[in-house]
């Protein structure tokens, strides 16, 4: 897919245009699944023909590396119950979208402020005792 000449590129562009391959070899793996009426989706069909090409070596692995870890990374979020919930109910996000976008956003806020003073405060909790161990074995020597 990609030769030597992508070595040179800048890492981002290699990771977009690997990003891009994956599109393109689902969409062709989807439209040959509708055309040969085949009961597997062209995604399965797809991760199969990759699982071959990998294996035989035809594609070395560093060819998809850094566009598989970019979507591994990414696309978990569509395997989140609230994100498929977000999707599934379009309409009622569309009435209380900024509601629920609002109570999240402060919810969060209020989560990670108690997160920070809990943490604060247990290094300030074994910064004094760390202070008194030293202290108190300084004081025997």
């Amino acid at each position: 897919m990609l030769s030597k000449q992508s070595q040179k590129m800048p890492l981002f562009l290699q990771r977009f245009l690997q990003i891009v391959l994956f599109c393109a070899f689902a969409w062709a793996c989807q439209v040959i699944a509708k055309d040969i009426n085949s009961p597997l989706p062209g995604s399965v069909i797809g991760l199969g023909v990759l699982l071959a090409l990998l294996s035989l070596k035809w594609v070395p692995e560093q060819t998809v590396s850094m566009g598989a870890a970019w979507l591994i990374g990414d696309l978990l979020l569509f395997f989140i119950p609230p994100v498929v919930a977000v999707i599934k109910y379009q309409a009622l996000l569309e009435h209380f979208g900024m509601v629920l976008i609002s109570s999240m956003l402060v919810a969060s806020t209020i989560v990670l402020l108690g997160t920070a003073f809990t943490v604060d405060r247990l290094f300030k909790f074994e910064r004094k005792h760390r202070l008194k161990v030293l202290l108190s074995q300084g004081g025997n020597q």
